[in-house]
């Protein structure tokens, strides 16, 4: 006897995980800001496994952590707890929200004043031609 799901529950379930891997870098990224804030930037896996749904990480992270070994690496202490430590500091992790709005807010005011000044100056150069 055979038992499976109907192609509507396939595509749901593959849609779901299509989901969860574009997600999986933000989930990168709040890992990453904990272990910054953390003392020695270690945090026990089993805090972070009981913290999860505070940080919306999902319950397999813990596997996902061996493709992000340039950012964690799992250590196991002298007493036997499994820890997560951040491996090299990474600057995107120190920005947040408001920095990043910050940028974005940076970046569109000295576009605008480029085009501003770029605009001033070919206003200036046509008011020269209709001088002469």
């Amino acid at each position: 006897m055979w038992f499976g799901f109907t192609a509507f529950v396939d595509e749901f379930l593959r849609e779901g995980k299509e989901i969860m891997n574009g997600l999986e870098r933000e989930k990168v990224d709040v890992v990453g800001k904990l272990l910054m804030m953390s003392v020695n930037r270690r945090i026990p896996l089993s805090k972070i496994y009981h913290n999860k749904f505070s940080f919306r990480i999902t319950e397999d992270f813990r596997g996902r952590v061996e493709k992000y070994l340039n950012y964690f690496q799992v250590v196991v202490e002298v007493d036997g707890k499994i820890v997560l430590e951040l491996v090299n500091w990474d600057l995107t992790f120190e920005m947040s929200l408001v920095d990043e709005d910050k940028y974005t807010l940076q970046t569109l005011c000295l576009t605008a004043r480029s085009f501003f000044h770029s605009f001033q100056v070919h206003l200036a150069i046509e008011s020269e031609k209709f001088a002469k």
